[in-house]
Formats: C-alpha cells, sequence, structure tokens
C-alpha cells in the first residue's frame, strides 16, 4: 500500500507460507474505503482491512508520483499465516486458485472466477454461492457453439457494472467475452468472441464495454451492450514509434467526474507498450 501523492510505500502485507501464493487481482470495497479484497493463488479471497497510518510531507510533487528513498523508513511490514493475521482474514475459500473477481455496485453480491473455468456468485453476508456456471469438458462436443453459454478456459478477468448491480463482464483464456445478469440462471447473456485476455483487462462504463486483447495491434475494442456488437477498434494514431506492438495487460475507464463525464477516455498498459496510455476513445 503506497501513499497516493508522493508513492511511499506505507504497509505490506505478505503471506508466510511456503511457497508464497500470487495476489491476481484487488478490489476496493464501495461502501467502505478501509476495506480491500484480494483474489490468491491459494483459493482464497481475503479481506483486508487498510490500517489507519497518517503520513504528509512538505514538498509534494504535482505531477507525478515518485518514491522517496530516505522516506521507505515508515514501510510496516506485517507477517502472518491465513487467519492469524488481524489485517487479512480470508473471507472466501476454495480448492480452485481464484484468479479474479469483482463486488456488485449494490455491495450484495461477489463475483469470482477460477482456474477451473468456472464462475461462482456469493452472498457477502453468508459468504455462501448463490450461482455457479460451470459445464464440463465431456459435455462440450456436445453442445454447439452458438449454445455454448459458459466459459471453457481460466476466468482471468470479471468486471461488475457501476450503474447495474446485476450485470457484470468475465473474460477467459478461450478468447471469449461474455456478459452476465445474476438474474439469469442458466448462463450468460452475451458473448463476444475473438478476444484475446490474458489478464484483468476488460471494463464496463453505461452500454459500452472496453477491452484488451494480448495481440500486437487492434488489441482495443469497444463494445456496445444494447446492440450487441463491437462498435470500433481503436487504434492509436499518436504512439511513440518504438513501440513494438501492444500486448495490453491492463484496461480501465478513467474514473473521473470532472474530465470524463461522458466516458471517452481510456487508460490502458501493455508488456508492448512498456507505459501507461490515457487514450481518447472518440478521435483515437
Amino acid at each position: 500500500m503506497r501513499h497516493g501523492h508522493t508513492g511511499v510505500v506505507l504497509c505490506t502485507l505478505r503471506n508466510i507460507q511456503f511457497p508464497p501464493k500470487p495476489i491476481y487481482s484487488l478490489c476496493f470495497s464501495r461502501l467502505d474505503d478501509k476495506i480491500c479484497y484480494a483474489s490468491s493463488m491459494d483459493g482464497n479471497v481475503y479481506r483486508i482491512e487498510i490500517p489507519n497510518i497518517t503520513f504528509s510531507t512538505d514538498e509534494i510533487p504535482k505531477y507525478c508520483i515518485r518514491s522517496d528513498p530516505g522516506l521507505e523508513c515508515l514501510n510496516l511490514q506485517f507477517y502472518g499465516a491465513p487467519g492469524m493475521l488481524n489485517y487479512a482474514q480470508p473471507f472466501i475459500s476454495q480448492r480452485s486458485a481464484a484468479l479474479s473477481m469483482g463486488v456488485t455496485a449494490d455491495e450484495t453480491k461477489m463475483v469470482v472466477g477460477y482456474a477451473d473455468t468456472s464462475i461462482k456468485v456469493y452472498d457477502m453476508e453468508t459468504q455462501e454461492a448463490e450461482a455457479t456456471f460451470k459445464v464440463h469438458k465431456l459435455r462440450l462436443q456436445f453442445i454447439p457453439k452458438k449454445l455454448q453459454r459458459m466459459h471453457f478456459g481460466q476466468v482471468c478477468a470479471v468486471r461488475c457494472h457501476d450503474q447495474k448491480p446485476q450485470m457484470f463482464a468475465t473474460g477467459a483464456w478461450d478468447k471469449t467475452l461474455r456478459i452476465w445478469d445474476v438474474r439469469c440462471k442458466v448462463g450468460c447473456v452475451m458473448t463476444f468472441e475473438g478476444v484475446d485476455i490474458c489478464s484483468d483487462s476488460i471494463d464496463l462504463n453505461r452500454d459500452q464495454c472496453i477491452a484488451g486483447s494480448w495481440q500486437p495491434t487492434e488489441a482495443l475494442g469497444v463494445w456496445d451492450l444494447v446492440a450487441r456488437k463491437r462498435l470500433n477498434i481503436i487504434r492509436v494514431q499518436n504512439r511513440r514509434r518504438d513501440v513494438d506492438g501492444e500486448y495490453i495487460y491492463a484496461c480501465r475507464y478513467w474514473r473521473s467526474k470532472k474530465y470524463n463525464r461522458k466516458g471517452k477516455y481510456a487508460i490502458i498498459g501493455g508488456s508492448g507498450t512498456s507505459c501507461v496510455e490515457v487514450i481518447n476513445l472518440h478521435n483515437r
């Protein structure tokens, strides 16, 4: 956890289990700004209570985030086994690795995507699964491709809609982007083919969805959820000439009511661009 203005590390939470399991996704609580959730490779979704650490500096950089090595002495590290740490406790536990997660807008349900191609919708109060979306590999050969309404690859991306509590989007290694409704118990309501999502690189805003694919060109696309089709492919015009491919790993709408009320700016990052880019989706 870093300070928002200076980038100084304030606190580090680390598990003592060996070998250490990586964290795949993070999600802040929509109701309490001191609560954060993290999904881990060990199958647990941890509930993290952010410590109340006050920090101030005389000179705060206005246009960049940088770290001062002289202030790293404020770094506090908490080590503990699962269940023994007050700051981070297992919230939901499963055997399969939890690769992605999201919390609905009304904070009543949590959606978790697992490595065994399953998606589970949990109740936030009881921590019990209300719905499970999974298809067995042996049944796929009997289901026509147009009628498949489940993922058959590892679910690596989950994003819940900020304005519609019943809607969320998922991306998996089966090169599909799917839109779900928690009220529909038989599967997804929309499927978009040919989206090679390899990380948490999808986002929802109003009636549109953006997704970043792991491919060298034409990696950023915009989909219309009302017309159920892809609107356009964003080909950036003024990118640096030394960029060799895009290969997007992260993709978000710019959450700013002051500058981005109409949702035309997106923030992306990838292994090809090797930087963070703010893109105007209207004029590229």
